[in-house]
């Protein structure tokens, strides 16, 4: 994960090459962040656990999280689950 050096070094990449234009000087920082991350393996396992997630998904064992609940509409029309009748 992104730390607080990360973002000074950012920061500092920025205000360092001011002649150019921001957007090359985020290019260049996105560039320097991308290889030190690379082979981090903390961000190698956390891929790893979202690509087995993502397989979840897509066989429906899983679902992601989000809004779940049922629409007023949807409540109401719904039918009533009953036990032991």
């Amino acid at each position: 994960m992104l730390q607080v050096d990360d973002f000074v070094t950012l920061y500092t990449h920025v205000t360092i090459y001011n002649m150019e234009s921001i957007e090359n000087n985020l290019k260049l920082c996105v560039k320097s962040l991308k290889s030190k991350f690379e082979n981090n393996p903390t961000i190698k396992a956390y891929e790893k656990t979202n690509n087995e997630f993502e397989a979840l998904v897509e066989r429906g064992i899983a679902m992601r999280r989000g809004n779940n609940l049922n629409t007023t509409a949807e409540s109401h029309t719904a039918q009533p689950v009953l036990f032991n009748t």
